[in-house]
């Protein structure tokens, strides 16, 4: 474990993305760190989250618009959760901050379908 802690301090990795890779938590992460002697980075990191693809991205950007688009069209909050199974809270940070809701596959499937899409056509 401590070979990848310092495998990923070697590229610059913040302790955040870190505990992320390795499945544990921030704070531990940090304090083994310096049980070593090495210097956690502290830095907020800027980059995409430990797993996330650009495919991933572009899905999600792609499903936060058909919301957008529905909420266009006049669909009410109501007829939106019906549709995509997304409860009202979901469908704001879906559709405001697509990167942040954590998507379950139903739910992408009926907001795919909304738009006339199937994930085949999405997945190639």
């Amino acid at each position: 474990m401590d070979g990848k802690i310092k495998a990923l301090l070697d590229f610059k990795y913040p302790t955040s993305y870190i505990a992320n890779a390795i499945g544990m938590n921030q704070q531990v992460v940090a304090r083994r760190i310096r049980e070593l002697g090495w210097t956690p980075n502290t830095e907020p990191y800027e980059g995409l989250a430990y797993g996330v693809t650009m495919c991933s991205l572009n899905l999600r950007a792609m499903l936060a618009s058909i919301l957008v688009d529905m909420r266009e069209a006049g669909m009410l909050q109501p007829d939106i959760s019906a549709a995509t199974g997304l409860n009202a809270r979901e469908i704001g940070k879906a559709a405001v901050a697509p990167y942040t809701h954590d998507w379950k596959l139903s739910q992408i499937e009926r907001t795919l379908q909304q738009a006339g899409k199937t994930i085949n056509a999405i997945t190639g």
